[in-house]
């Protein structure tokens, strides 16, 4: 069952602009687009797979939240495959390590990954679920 992620700061909540007819969120959400500033110092980025996917980076801890864009299913950080996978989604996720960047969290498999296991994930064959 396919659940949207959402942020709840403060007097508002925050996720992604689309959903499943069977998922709509009980609450109106802002919705989180690349660039989007969330309360908390959270920052959305792109990833380029497309708006329903944005990574957020939280700079004070150094770390960047992926819900699809990588994954863990055994323990190893692997980029999860999609359509645009070697156009888009690589050169967006290379571009990611312009960042200051110290752990990676993701929402399927082993949720905390350095960025030694970031960077190793960018070389390996996706994950195809």
């Amino acid at each position: 069952m396919w659940t949207s992620s959402f942020v709840a700061t403060g007097p508002g909540a925050y996720g992604p602009w689309l959903y499943y007819p069977h998922d709509t969120p009980r609450s109106k959400l802002t919705a989180i687009e690349p660039g989007s500033r969330i309360p908390g110092g959270l920052l959305a980025l792109h990833d380029g797979r497309g708006r329903a996917e944005t990574p957020v980076w939280i700079a004070e801890h150094r770390t960047l939240v992926f819900v699809d864009a990588l994954a863990a299913p055994r323990g190893e950080l692997l980029v999860w495959d999609c359509p645009a996978l070697e156009q888009r989604a690589l050169p967006a996720l290379r571009d990611l390590l312009e960042l200051p960047l110290e752990r990676v969290i993701v929402s399927h498999g082993q949720p905390l990954h350095d960025r030694a296991a970031y960077e190793r994930a960018l070389t390996r064959p996706p994950w195809r679920g």
